[in-house]
């Protein structure tokens, strides 16, 4: 049994037996040389069955970020920025077509909205971990979301790079919490909270 946050899924097939895929895209043309070092700026996204899944953020609430694209089509799917590196077997998986379209739909609504994205912390390369993980149980290669997680190490960095909608409801999130202290403050009648 397959169990997606609790609820149960599917059964698997031995009917299935697709490869799982991970495409690998530049982000710049410095990877040429940073990959050396075991860094650069990629864009990864799963495919099986003759399509691709990949993560992206955008600002509309309520809405996946999760896509579906022809396969190692960077330039026509994806644009110009962004060019096709390679493609590495993670495993394989037992799961039907209709199961992991059905994955993808359940977790770009819980998981991988577009306004969750973070550059950072939650990529197209965490979206390709998680799906990696489910499809296959084998992880990603380490180099592919290597730098977002040096750079998630450093808090000033993180913060220039979260998207402005991202920070609006950070501190929304945090004048609230500062509220309900307020709140809870003024109900207590101890002499810490006054």
């Amino acid at each position: 049994m397959f169990s997606l946050s609790g609820s149960e899924l599917t059964v698997f097939d031995r009917r299935y037996r697709e490869p799982v895929l991970l495409n690998v895209y530049d982000l710049c043309h410095l990877n040429d040389y940073t990959i050396t070092v075991g860094l650069g700026v990629f864009h990864s996204g799963i495919e099986l069955y003759g399509t691709e899944y990949g993560y992206g953020g955008h600002n509309i609430p309520g809405m996946s970020g999760i896509f579906e694209m022809e396969p190692c089509n960077s330039k026509h799917e994806l644009g110009e920025q962004f060019r096709f590196r390679e493609k590495i077997l993670l495993g394989y998986t037992g799961l039907s077509r209709e199961a992991v379209r059905h994955i993808a739909e359940r977790l770009g609504r819980r998981q991988f909205s577009g306004r969750a994205y973070h550059i950072v912390s939650h990529n197209c390369n965490h979206f390709s971990i998680k799906m990696a993980d489910i499809l296959c149980g084998r992880p990603i290669p380490g180099w592919v979301n290597r730098l977002a997680n040096l750079v998630a190490r450093v808090p000033f960095l993180v913060s220039y790079l979260t998207p402005p909608h991202q920070r609006r409801r950070e501190r929304e999130r945090e004048r609230e919490r500062e509220r309900e202290l307020q709140r809870q403050r003024q109900r207590c009648s101890c002499k810490h909270c006054h």
